[in-house]
Order: structure tokens, then C-alpha cells, then sequence
């Protein structure tokens, strides 16, 4: 096995692990990220008993996991394709999917709180922080043996308020281990391809800087035990 597949073995494990913890507290963590895509998929899963919660997790993970899970040898039934259809089906009908964070209200002052609160809660956490990039873009530098983790904050969304992401690369080589897989809450949930904050408020920008401070601490805690040595 190959350090990326190995990478990515360990990666799908551990975030089926977030799953559990997540079902077993009442989703403590993604009922705080402002992803338009949670509040819909959060609504389906509060409907359902805990074991429906782990299968929905597992079939929607498959989706975002494909490299560990070909490697692995698992396969999607004809009945968990539906199930994952349906799913994206019923979510795509949600009103609140649809409108995201009704009770926030758009941005309309100058990003520039948003910015200094980000930086920061995540500048103790994240590493390095890299020059050259401007206001619209923060990337930051984090060795783990001969590993870094390199994470972009990206302010310069017109439809966000802030994305971000991880990408592990060898501290010799440009190229990511994930390939073209990034690394962010709701890809490692399975829920999305992308994790973004939108339709904050003034008020609400602290505890988005909290949230993404926490989810970035998460992935790097873990991290060491998920790369290769």
C-alpha cells in the first residue's frame, strides 16, 4: 500500500470515529459550522435512531472516502445508492437547506473583523503563517515530521463568508498526498464536498473564528497518527 492509500485508509477510520462522537453527544461540532450544506443534513439525521445515524453516516462517507474504501475492498449496495440518492434528494427539497442560517443575517460591513478574529483564534493552532497572499487568502504552514500541513483561509468568495482547507504534502515534494482530495469537516463528515461559513453576522463572527479554531485543532491533533512515519 502506498503512503497516500495508507494516508487515506487511516483518514476514512478516524473520520467514521468523529462520526460516532458526533451521534453520541447530539452533533456538537457540526451544529456550529455555518455550512449551508449541515442544517439540512443534520435535520434528516435528527429524525432517525442511532443505528439509522451510523448507517447514514457510513453510505454518505463512501461517497467522499473512494480511495480508502476501493482500497479496503468495500462497496456501495444498490440499496445504500438509493439511500444516498434520496438523501440528497430530500435535502435539495429543505427550505432550510436551501436558505442556510436563516437567523444570521448577510455581512454587510467590511470583512476586515472577520479577518483579525480568524487569525486570531487559529494562530496558536495552524502553524507558520505564510507571506505573500494578501487579505484574501491566509495559508499556513504546519511540519509534522517530514510531512506538512498546509491550510488556506480564503476570504475571497462573494457567495461565502470564508472557506478553508488542509493539504498534506511532503516537506520535499509540492505534490498533496490527498491528491486532489482537500481536507475540511464536511468532506471528512461526508456531507460535502467543501466547507464554507455563510451569512454571518457581526455578533456570530466570534464563534465562527471559536468553530473553525476547534475543527482545524481536531484534524491536527489527530494527524500524526493518520500519516505515515
Amino acid at each position: 500500500m502506498d503512503e497516500s492509500t495508507e494516508f487515506a485508509v487511516r483518514y476514512y477510520r478516524w473520520a467514521f470515529e468523529q462520526w460516532v462522537l458526533e451521534i453520541d453527544h447530539e452533533f456538537p461540532l457540526l451544529s456550529a459550522v455555518h455550512d449551508s450544506s449541515c442544517p439540512g443534513f443534520l435535520k434528516i439525521m435528527r429524525t432517525m435512531s442511532r443505528d439509522e445515524r451510523l448507517q447514514m453516516a457510513r453510505i454518505q462517507m463512501k461517497h467522499f472516502h473512494s480511495k480508502a474504501v476501493a482500497a479496503l475492498g468495500e462497496t456501495s449496495s444498490a440499496e445504500e445508492k438509493q439511500m444516498f440518492n434520496e438523501w440528497r434528494r430530500i435535502r435539495a427539497e429543505s427550505q432550510e437547506f436551501e436558505s442556510g442560517w436563516e437567523d444570521l443575517k448577510p455581512r454587510k460591513k467590511p470583512i476586515a473583523p472577520l479577518r483579525a478574529a480568524i487569525k486570531e483564534a487559529v494562530a496558536p493552532i495552524l502553524g507558520k503563517e505564510l507571506e505573500g497572499y494578501g487579505q484574501d487568502a491566509r495559508y499556513y504552514e504546519f511540519p509534522i515530521g517530514r510531512w506538512i500541513v498546509l491550510t488556506l483561509i480564503d476570504f475571497s468568495s462573494r457567495l461565502d463568508d470564508f472557506t478553508y482547507h488542509h493539504e498534506i504534502r511532503r516537506a520535499t515534494d509540492p505534490i498533496p498526498i490527498s491528491m486532489s482530495s482537500s481536507i475540511s469537516v464536511a468532506k471528512w463528515f461526508g456531507i460535502a464536498g467543501a466547507t464554507s461559513w455563510d451569512g454571518l453576522s457581526e455578533e456570530s463572527i466570534p464563534d465562527a473564528a471559536s468553530t473553525l479554531a476547534k475543527v482545524c485543532r481536531r484534524f491536527l491533533d489527530a494527524a500524526p497518527s493518520l500519516l505515515p512515519e
